[in-house]
């Protein structure tokens, strides 16, 4: 079911206005290995974002798992017994448990996660995962960030 983004800004003579309505703009189906969808919602490769533009770097940009900027994404988790897809991603990530349950892998441990919790993730090896039998969806909001010394994005 496709995600439905809404995007305010300003018109070309700066009165405020609603740029677009409709459908995300990109959606990553991954390996059915893996049991995911990523949907961006908007994702920039800079910081501070620009307001006054009316450009869409959603759009005209290619898919990074994280950009240099800021991401704003929905992820889908499959039930089941799904290969975990570990990563490292120079940023600091908000996420907020919308439906189902998740478990955030992480070396040297866990944390299942339901409906209405969230968590802080700060730049750690980790992966996710759905053990549990009903979809369960993400919010997701990431913000580059510094990792410690020796720590590599991958």
């Amino acid at each position: 079911m496709p995600i439905r983004r809404v995007v305010t800004g300003f018109d070309p003579e700066g009165a405020p206005t609603v740029l677009t309505d409709g459908p995300a703009p990109a959606e990553v189906v991954l390996d059915p290995s893996v049991g995911a969808t990523l949907v961006d919602l908007w994702s920039s490769a800079s910081l501070p974002l620009d307001t006054a533009s009316a450009d869409d770097p959603t759009v005209t940009g290619e898919f990074a798992l994280m950009p240099a900027g800021c991401l704003f994404r929905i992820i889908d988790l499959d039930p089941g017994d799904h290969a975990p897809l570990w990563h490292t991603t120079a940023s600091t990530d908000f996420i907020y448990v919308a439906a189902g349950e998740a478990t955030m892998l992480y070396d040297g441990g866990e944390v299942v996660l339901s409906a209405g919790e969230t968590i802080v993730q700060r730049g750690i090896r980790h992966a996710w995962v759905n053990r549990g039998s009903q979809p369960c969806r993400l919010v997701n909001t990431s913000v580059a960030s510094d990792l410690p010394t020796g720590v590599e994005p991958g």
